[in-house]
């Protein structure tokens, strides 16, 4: 299975991006990585920004990050399955230590920059059909 990661990312006073989480799949080689502005675990959907891919090396990175961009912490981790996936959505099944459950990421077909993230805790939640 491949693996995820999300990293509570505390960012500087000033920075452009207020502190968030990065949400992060292992896909092909790399990781997809959005961030999420609320915690990951509320059931109602939140915006989720594309951010570039990232590196391997952050499924076991914490501490301070180089260029002044602040520090992360591992907040989860795990394995996750896809269900479903195509160009602008995802639909995964997460077994991490803190989420178990589904997880769905939907493009803004206004805005090719952001997703709809959705967390449902079990496959009998109606988010999960």
């Amino acid at each position: 299975m491949a693996r995820f990661v999300i990293l509570r990312h505390e960012t500087p006073a000033g920075y452009p991006r207020p502190s968030h989480w990065d949400f992060m799949l292992e896909s092909e080689g790399i990781l997809q990585t959005w961030a999420l502005f609320h915690d990951p675990r509320q059931p109602t959907p939140q915006q989720a920004e594309v951010l570039g891919d990232h590196r391997l090396a952050y499924l076991e990175l914490e501490g301070p990050l180089s260029g002044d961009r602040g520090h992360v912490v591992r907040w989860d981790q795990g394995s996750y399955e896809v269900i479903d996936r195509t160009e602008g959505s995802w639909k995964v099944a997460l077994d991490g230590r803190r989420l178990q459950g589904i997880v769905f990421l939907c493009r803004d077909e206004a805005r090719p920059d952001q997703f709809q993230y959705r967390f449902a805790t079990c496959a009998d939640h109606p988010l999960a059909t």
